[in-house]
């Protein structure tokens, strides 16, 4: 199934891939990030996005995402919408992602939620096709 993104240009010549999606039915933005291992969800949006507060810890550190080391969590997403393509109860990390938006911000760009990672990418088979500016994703047969 074909997901439209559209390329954000950043500062110094890079870009990002923002997809729309929703979280439980709740409208949500996505970075795609082909060097992040899991995807995730920004702590600081749980509540706009209709999520439960059962949250998990997670006594392992994450890096990335422009520091060295952050506390995460993980939670199980009900159901996560990117386009039509539907992932239903998939345990995303939840990690703090206000620096990412608070470079949007002064980017004047849109808020993000999330990030989508290597784990759905891989899973499903994903393809990122740039001059038509959308992700392929293959819906698994077996649930």
């Amino acid at each position: 199934m074909k997901i439209p993104f559209e390329i954000i240009k950043m500062e110094g010549g890079g870009s990002h891939l923002l997809v729309k999606g929703e979280v439980n039915g709740n409208p949500a933005n996505f970075i795609i990030d082909t060097g992040a291992s899991r995807t995730v969800i920004d702590k600081n949006h749980l509540v706009e996005l209709g999520l439960h507060k059962e949250i998990i810890p997670n006594e392992i550190l994450s890096a990335g995402l422009g520091t060295n080391s952050m506390e995460s969590s993980t939670i199980v997403l009900k159901k996560i919408s990117l386009g039509k393509f539907i992932i239903k109860n998939f345990e995303i990390a939840v990690l703090d992602l206000s620096h990412v938006n608070e470079a949007y911000a002064q980017l004047k760009l849109p808020v993000i939620n999330g990030v989508i990672g290597g784990d759905v990418l891989m899973k499903h088979k994903g393809i990122i096709n740039y001059p038509e500016k959308y992700v392929r994703l293959i819906r698994k047969i077996n649930p």
